[in-house]
């Protein structure tokens, strides 16, 4: 029987808690309390596996299955909110080539789906007003797509033609985004597949004392392992799903600690500089 290992993180209090099935890329249950989150995460895996055997993945959402929570982290700014300070061990494991292909094909089943849900939205819904405390559909939309870019540039450096696609999202009218994300993602994942054995390398721990600060000068860009500052790349691929599958996250900063929430739904594009062009 299969055993899903759960990585949680809340605060000590253990409020608003995320819980991580690592092993399925992107597969995040948030709740209320820490306890909520823990009792949904089985039906959150099976809802997860059935997106994946429908975009052909080898899996059977009915089989039996179990849990143990791994590690359960509760201290660190911006706790339970998907991005903890310590980073979660698996995140800094090496990463073999087929566990790249596997997550890359998991991600793009997250994304196809979402894809679908933007195809049967209205236009005019994705610049309604939310209920309090949301985010219009369209800065959901524009901070996937950004968060997105700017975790792969942290891991690989400049993207050859990503900052063109970065802006044709932040740009496009909904009715245009079918167009547009596919092309992101594409660009996207062939880098990443592309990834060398030097960069496919666990890096280590980043400092992150400045990550919530207003507006920090931006790091140099590195390679993962060749400075602190580097994402392990399996951190930045799990960022990368779970900013895809997760809408429910609050407005944050980008990876490279820049405001990051105002977008196409704002009138205006974000000033962090993953908007810039690449060198």
């Amino acid at each position: 029987m299969t055993e899903y290992a759960l990585y949680v993180e809340s605060g000590p209090k253990r409020r608003t808690t995320q819980v991580h099935a690592l092993d399925l890329l992107g597969c995040v249950t948030v709740g209320p309390t820490t306890e909520e989150a823990l009792s949904a995460t089985p039906d959150t895996i099976r809802a997860y596996l059935r997106l994946l055997q429908t975009h052909g993945e080898p899996v059977d959402p009915d089989a039996p299955f179990t849990t143990t929570v791994a590690a359960h982290i509760t201290a660190g700014p911006w706790i339970g909110q998907g991005d903890p300070v310590e980073g979660f061990a698996p995140d800094f494991a090496p990463l073999a080539p087929e566990d790249l292909a596997r997550y890359l094909r998991y991600a793009a089943a997250i994304r196809a789906a979402l894809l679908t849900l933007i195809r049967a939205t209205p236009p005019a819904r994705f610049a309604a007003d939310p209920a309090a405390g949301s985010r219009t559909l369209a800065r959901i939309v524009d901070h996937v797509a950004a968060a997105g870019g700017g975790y792969v540039r942290s891991t690989v450096g400049p993207v050859a033609e990503l900052s063109a696609a970065l802006r044709a999202v932040a740009e496009s009218r909904p009715e245009d985004l079918p167009a547009t994300l596919p092309r992101l993602w594409e660009i996207e994942a062939a880098r990443l597949a592309a990834m060398t054995e030097d960069e496919r390398a666990p890096g280590r721990a980043r400092p992150r004392a400045v990550d919530r600060a207003p507006r920090p000068a931006p790091p140099a860009r590195t390679r993962v392992g060749a400075s602190p500052g580097a994402y392990p790349p399996r951190h930045v691929l799990s960022h990368v799903a779970r900013r895809t599958q997760n809408s429910k996250l609050k407005t944050q900063t980008c990876p490279k600690g820049w405001y990051n929430g105002a977008g196409r739904g704002a009138g205006r594009r974000p000033s962090c500089p993953c908007r810039k062009d690449d060198p």
